[in-house]
């Protein structure tokens, strides 16, 4: 009897991964290109990423979530964010099909604020939807969220390092006290890495992302045939290293934990999850 309780409970244990610690976020751009995390050394966190062959993709036709467009074609509203509606398939500088995205400029960007206006925006809309002025404006609800206080209408981005990259809005129905990623006020923020970058992935690029991986990249580091591998003292050499635990930058192969030289000093790009590199430039550095 005692036995089959122990083998239970080690059934159980495996299944939903005792002793390990909470999981960090999936670095934003294997989510936006559709990764599929996997193990390496142990049942805990993800420490690596299966994600879809880019250099098949035919270059005749534009490609976004898993369907292809044809030149001329615009990108379904469903699979765009707020701020790059209505992109359309058209040749690039190489002649492959890119999405090209037209430059969203919302008309409050442009004007000094006014006087007791406040402007309203929604999850699902780039720029405002609505303004309120006068002493209507004096009495809207505001909403706060960790010790943070936002007005009404305003979106902004919670400060919650296990609900990442979600935007939220403020209004009379904000409510503090549930889940963001549950929270009906609140939305994962789409970067629209794949639509906006695909290029970029295809070439060997990869994103430079502000502190941490969690949300949105600032910019990208492609390969150079000046790269160079920073060394780590005690690490085994390369030959005796699992293939998928390796990371490929150009035609440089890193190990978990390796580091490329950058000419950046508050840059640092290093083999975290393989395959890909990750970029992240910290606030402080010596």
């Amino acid at each position: 009897m005692l036995l089959n309780v122990l083998l239970l409970l080690s059934v159980a244990c495996v299944s939903v991964h005792c002793n390990c610690g909470p999981c960090g976020p999936m670095p934003k751009h294997y989510e936006e290109l559709r990764c599929v995390g996997q193990y390496i050394d142990g049942p805990c966190c993800h420490e690596r990423y299966e994600c879809p062959d880019l250099a098949s993709f035919d270059t005749k036709f534009c490609h976004l979530n898993g369907k292809t467009y044809g030149k001329g074609e615009i990108a379904s509203k469903e699979d765009s964010p707020p701020c790059s509606q209505n992109c359309i398939c058209a040749e690039g500088g190489n002649g492959d099909l890119k999405f090209v995205c037209p430059i969203v400029e919302c008309p409050e960007m442009f004007h000094d604020p006014e006087a007791n206006c406040i402007h309203k925006y929604s999850l699902d809309q780039c720029c405002s939807v609505e303004k309120t002025c006068g002493a209507e404006s004096q009495n809207l609800p505001q909403c706060y969220f960790r010790g943070e206080k936002y007005n009404y209408g305003e979106k902004f981005v919670p400060q919650s390092y296990y609900s990442a990259c979600h935007h939220c809005v403020c209004d009379e129905h904000f409510d503090n006290s549930t889940n963001i990623e549950e929270n009906k006020n609140c939305k994962k923020t789409d970067c629209g890495l794949q639509l906006r970058y695909l290029d970029k992935f295809k070439s060997g690029c990869v994103p430079i992302y502000f502190r941490d991986t969690k949300c949105c990249p600032v910019g990208f580091r492609c390969p150079s045939d000046k790269d160079q591998i920073i060394p780590v003292e005690g690490q085994p050499d390369i030959s005796l290293a699992k293939p998928h635990s390796l990371c490929k930058f150009g035609s440089l192969t890193l190990q978990r934990g390796q580091r490329i030289a950058t000419d950046e000093k508050c840059l640092q790009c290093s083999c975290r999850h393989p395959p890909m590199i990750e970029c992240v430039r910290v606030e402080q550095c010596e």
